[in-house]
C-alpha cells in the first residue's frame, strides 16, 4: 500500500466523522486497527532481508546443536567416569585397610560378635574397653605433689587461627606432616599433649570439689591404634552386608579416618565417670556430662563434637569428647554454642 492511499483513508475517516459525529468512536478505533495492520505489513515489507537471514541462522544452528549433542554427552560421562574412580582411589587410599587386616578380622566367631551388638555402639573404643587403660581423677591427682595441684589461673589472651592450640584436624584438615609435640604423661600409659596437663589437673580437681570423679580412657593415640579402630568399624559394617564403599563412608561418621584424628596430636580427651563407663549420647545426661559442658571452657576445654553441628563436625554427637584449645577461644565457643570450624571463621 502506498503512502497516498494511506492519506486518502485518513482524509475520507476524517470527513465521516464530521458527516456522522455519532460514530466518531468506531470510525476512530477502526481507522486504528487499520492503521496497526498497516504499519506491521510495511516493517515486515522492508526488514524481508534481515528476517531470511535470520531463519537461516537459527535453522543451522539447530542442526549444527543435533550432531554437537551426543559428543557432549558422551565427554560428560566420560568425565564422571573418571572422577568417580579417582574419588573411590583416594577413599581406598585414606581407608587404609589391607586384605590382610580385612581377612583377618572377618574370621572372627560369630559368638563373639553377638556377644555385643554393633547397634548398642556408637564409639568403638567401647568395644574393647578390656585392653583400654582407663583412671579415676582420683587415681589421676595422686600422682601429682599438691604444688603440681595448685590451681592455675590463666588470663585471657588474644588469640590467633595460627595457635597450635586452635590446629583444625578433621576429614577435610589432615594433621600436617611436619605437625611435631611434646608427649606427657598423665598416667600409667595415658598420654598427651604436655602443654594440656596443667589445665587438666586443674579440670579434674574442680570436678572433684563439685563431688564429679571423671575418667579418661583415651587421650593421645597412635596412627596404628587409629587404624585398627577404623579399619574394624569398616569390617563390621561389611559383615552386616555393605559394600565396602558404604561402610567406609558410615565408619567415617563415627571414627575419624586415620590422620585425621586430634587424638593423635594429643589434644583431645576421651572423658566418662565411674558410675556411667559408655561413651554414648547417654553420658551427656549424666552430671558428669552436665558439669563438663558447661564448666570445660573455663579450663580450655571444648565439647568438640556437639548436638545439631553434625553437618559442620562431619562426626555423630559424641558428649564424651573433649579438645583442648586455649581459656580464651573455649571460653567463648561453649558460650556461643559454636564448632571449632565455626570459630577459625570468625577468626579469619
Amino acid at each position: 500500500m502506498d503512502r497516498s492511499r494511506k492519506e486518502r483513508m485518513i482524509q475520507g475517516a476524517r470527513k465521516m466523522m464530521r458527516k456522522y459525529p455519532l460514530l466518531k468512536g468506531p470510525i476512530t478505533f477502526g481507522l486504528t486497527l487499520w492503521l496497526l495492520v498497516y504499519y506491521i505489513c510495511d516493517w515486515f515489507a522492508s526488514n524481508t532481508k534481515k528476517l531470511i537471514s535470520l531463519a537461516v541462522l537459527l535453522v543451522f544452528y539447530t542442526i549444527s546443536c543435533s550432531f554437537c549433542a551426543p559428543i557432549f554427552q558422551t565427554d560428560r560421562v566420560q568425565e564422571q567416569q573418571v572422577f568417580t574412580e579417582h574419588l573411590e582411589t583416594e577413599e581406598i587410599t585414606l581407608a587404609a585397610v589391607s586384605e590382610t587386616a580385612v581377612t583377618e578380622m572377618t574370621e572372627k566367631s560369630p559368638e563373639a560378635e553377638s556377644a555385643q551388638p554393633e547397634e548398642e555402639i556408637i564409639n568403638p573404643e567401647a568395644e574393647d574397653s578390656e585392653d583400654i587403660n582407663n583412671y579415676s581423677s582420683d587415681e589421676i591427682l595422686a600422682d601429682y605433689a599438691p604444688e603440681d595441684l595448685k590451681l592455675v589461673e590463666e588470663e585471657d589472651e588474644e588469640i590467633s587461627a595460627e595457635d597450635w592450640s586452635l590446629l583444625l584436624v578433621n576429614n577435610r584438615h589432615p594433621i600436617p606432616e611436619d605437625y611435631e609435640f611434646t608427649l606427657g604423661v598423665i598416667r600409667g600409659s595415658l598420654q598427651c599433649d604436655e602443654r594440656i596437663i596443667p589445665p587438666f589437673l586443674n579440670m579434674l580437681q574442680a570436678a572433684k570439689k563439685d563431688g564429679i570423679t571423671l575418667e579418661v580412657c583415651s587421650p593421645y593415640r597412635t596412627l596404628d591404634r587409629q587404624e585398627y579402630l577404623f579399619d574394624r568399624k569398616i569390617v563390621r559394617y561389611m559383615k552386616r552386608g555393605m559394600s565396602y564403599m558404604d561402610a567406609y563412608k558410615l565408619s567415617a561418621r563415627v571414627v575419624n579416618v586415620p590422620g585425621t584424628s586430634e587424638h593423635q596430636i594429643g589434644l583431645a580427651l576421651d572423658i566418662y565417670t565411674d558410675s556411667y563407663k559408655s561413651l554414648d549420647e547417654g553420658f551427656g545426661e549424666t552430671a558428669a556430662g552436665i558439669w563438663l559442658r558447661e564448666n570445660c571452657g573455663e579450663y580450655g576445654f571444648i565439647l568438640r563434637y556437639p548436638k545439631g553441628k553434625e553437618y559442620i563436625t562431619g562426626i555423630e554427637y559424641e558428649p564424651w569428647h573433649f579438645r583442648y584449645v586455649g581459656r580464651t577461644a573455649a571460653k567463648e565457643i561453649m558460650e556461643q554454642g559454636l564448632t571449632l570450624e565455626e570459630f577459625l571463621e570468625t577468626l579469619e
